[in-house]
């Protein structure tokens, strides 16, 4: 092959590399956006996990406040329903 023949594949090749390099060069991008977006999660997300944690503990107050008017409220069943004086006929 002669210079002449090498001209048009030499010139493919390069196209395909300058393609090459602004697909990397996007990626770079895609890839710093990425970055970003993870910082940011990792921010909100140290927001979030105290405010689960405050909801978690109300939850569990909530629930023993719960057992406990459960329990008060079986206890006073049979007392109110033995001070129901039977029906009259």
């Amino acid at each position: 092959m002669d210079n002449d023949d090498l001209k048009p594949l030499l010139l493919t090749l390069i196209g395909k590399i300058d393609g090459l390099i602004g697909d990397v060069g996007g990626l770079k991008a895609d890839v710093a956006e990425l970055k970003t977006d993870v910082r940011q999660l990792k921010a909100d997300m140290a927001v979030v996990k105290p405010a689960v944690a405050r909801l978690e503990t109300a939850q569990a107050v909530t629930s023993a406040r719960l057992d406990e008017q459960r329990s008060v409220l079986a206890a006073l069943i049979p007392t109110r329903i033995a001070a129901v004086p039977p029906a009259a006929e």
